[in-house]
């Protein structure tokens, strides 16, 4: 795997401070309509000893997973096919103040600062991440 996986992972890890907690314990929600990066950001967010992952591939998922599970962290794609990311953020925000990391293909400076201005704590794209 190529080291620029581990952007996201060290995301997680520095956005929940677990130099001192147990990762077993961690719940990640994964929010991507491509379940190839799901399963991607799965394995390597397992290889690093998070076990406590669910995944959503929309934004209602999303929302309704969220409120369930009541995650420690977010990884949030922005264009979903029923509502993009920016919105799921919006609204998540109004009820939670989990962590939230925007995982995009969107690189334009313009979306990464609406994605920070909306609640979003960190925005890595996919192009740097992923190394596509």
């Amino acid at each position: 795997m190529s080291k620029r996986y581990y952007l996201i992972i060290l995301g997680v890890i520095s956005l929940l401070g677990v130099e001192t907690i147990d990762l077993k314990e961690k719940k990640i929600l994964l929010v991507d309509d491509e379940a190839d990066i799901l399963h991607l950001l799965e394995a390597v967010l397992r290889k690093e000893n998070f076990t406590k992952i669910y995944k959503a591939q929309n934004g209602y998922e999303a929302m309704e997973m969220a409120q369930k599970i009541k995650p420690d962290i977010i990884v949030l794609d922005i264009m979903l096919p029923d509502i993009d990311g920016f919105e799921v953020c919006k609204r998540l925000r109004e009820i939670t103040f989990v962590p939230i990391i925007f995982l995009s293909a969107r690189d334009e400076d313009v979306d990464k600062l609406l994605g920070l201005g909306i609640g979003g704590d960190d925005y890595i794209t996919k192009l740097s991440a992923l190394g596509k």
